[in-house]
């Protein structure tokens, strides 16, 4: 399997099939295996970079999203923290580590009143992710075993698994 680091276009691409992972890392190389595991299973898998871009296809697809905004539709993963850049808005700006990314993404959908699931995967950052706390269907995990189920969850069409809730280590 082979990931494209950088995208090749910064507009976001409009997608329209289920069940839909979309997976927001600055290293996607590190989840090879998970999204191979998901593709695998049958599940569109849409990864992006950086939270900015994350952000322009969320909004971009935000319709879609609205109606199919069920856990057992579309599930969201994201990394905790990542090194990015804005490519839409200052293509030109050094790349900084965003210590916040992951509440970031977080918030970003709850505020847009998307109530897809989130899991924070992350290694040593995740001791800074008590924050999924303050939100409905949010979680966090350093276990790819956790992120195996919450992947088969989606194709299973669950909407009323639970282990992968809250903050775990």
């Amino acid at each position: 399997m082979e990931l494209e680091l950088t995208p090749l276009k910064l507009e976001p691409l409009k997608y329209d099939s289920l069940p839909l992972l979309v997976w927001v890392d600055d290293n996607p190389t590190n989840n090879v295996k998970e999204i191979a595991f998901a593709e695998g299973l049958g599940i569109k898998v849409v990864p992006h970079v950086s939270t900015a871009l994350a952000k322009a296809w969320i909004i971009e697809n935000e319709e879609f999203l609205r109606a199919h905004d069920a856990a057992h539709s579309v599930r969201f993963i994201s990394d905790n923290t990542r090194l990015e850049s804005d490519p839409i808005s200052e293509p030109d700006l050094i790349p900084y580590y965003n210590i916040t990314a992951g509440e970031n993404i977080t918030r970003f959908l709850r505020g847009r009143s998307l109530h897809a699931p989130v899991l924070i995967y992350c290694g040593d950052s995740i001791v800074h992710t008590h924050y999924v706390g303050m939100y409905r269907d949010a979680g966090s995990t350093c276990r790819s075993d956790t992120v195996f189920r919450y992947i088969r969850a989606l194709v299973e069409r669950k909407g009323d698994d639970r282990e992968w809730v809250g903050y775990y280590t």
